[in-house]
């Protein structure tokens, strides 16, 4: 599959919110930032080389930090699958492409490619599972990528990847009940939104005396007329 990634603003918006001068100032201040060895993790690539990268959650964590949970999102533009190759024995080679754009609030959009792969495997449905979750996360981080170091280009500097192996991890903050959601948050989130919804006014129209008795009237005599006409029929099946 020949792909070349895009970048830039879509040619009909749907919505477009445009950064105010300190919020762009502020997002591309830690654009510039690279990533500490805490989040930079390393596996096995081909031979002997060890391959770094930043895995996706980390990813999301980081973007929703920076433009706000609602100041991004991600779409798959395309999603194939490669190859299936049935092996002996009844296992499977799979292989997944996926085309990701990841687009700011403001209408700005990255674009690119990623890949899944698995093989060897057993069950046919894993297999496919397994390559769909690993292309949209690869696409999802290579779009991500391209908005600037922090999130993940910096890996792709092998002079920074070395040097970052030399600095010590800062280590992670205790967990502790007042950084957890417990259930007792879910509870007290759901009584207030059932209270808002209590507190909504409900605006009627205001109906005056007349027109009261003008509607009452009107409905008593289509009450009239309707057993008038029960009365016509039952006497018209008598006399049948």
């Amino acid at each position: 599959m020949n792909y070349q990634p895009t970048q830039g603003k879509p040619s009909q918006p749907s919505a477009n919110e445009p950064f105010s001068a300190e919020e762009a100032a502020r997002i591309q201040k830690l654009l510039r930032k690279k990533l500490g060895p805490e989040h930079v993790s390393t596996r096995q690539g081909m031979g002997n080389s060890r391959l770094s990268y930043v895995e996706g959650w980390r990813i999301i964590s980081i973007a929703n930090e920076i433009f706000g949970f609602d100041g991004w999102s991600s779409s798959i533009q395309s999603f194939g699958i490669d190859y299936m190759d049935i092996l002996d024995g009844g296992r499977f080679n799979i292989g997944a492409t996926c085309v990701m754009r990841v687009t700011l609030k403001d209408n700005t959009f990255r674009e690119d490619v990623g890949f899944g792969m698995i093989e060897n495997a057993k069950s046919k449905g894993q297999a496919l599972e397994k390559v769909r979750k690993e292309a949209v996360t690869d696409a999802l981080k290579r779009a991500m990528r391209q908005f600037g170091n922090v999130l993940g280009n910096c890996v792709y500097d092998k002079e920074f990847v070395r040097s970052i192996s030399q600095v010590q991890k800062q280590p992670r903050g205790r967990v502790s009940g007042e950084t957890l959601f417990r259930h007792s948050d879910l509870e007290n989130a759901q009584m207030s939104i059932d209270g808002d919804k209590a507190d909504v006014p409900v605006n009627l129209p205001a109906v005056s005396a007349n027109q009261f008795q003008s509607a009452k009237t009107v409905s008593s005599n289509n009450t009239g007329n309707k057993q008038g006409e029960r009365d016509t029929l039952q006497k018209h099946t008598l006399s049948c």
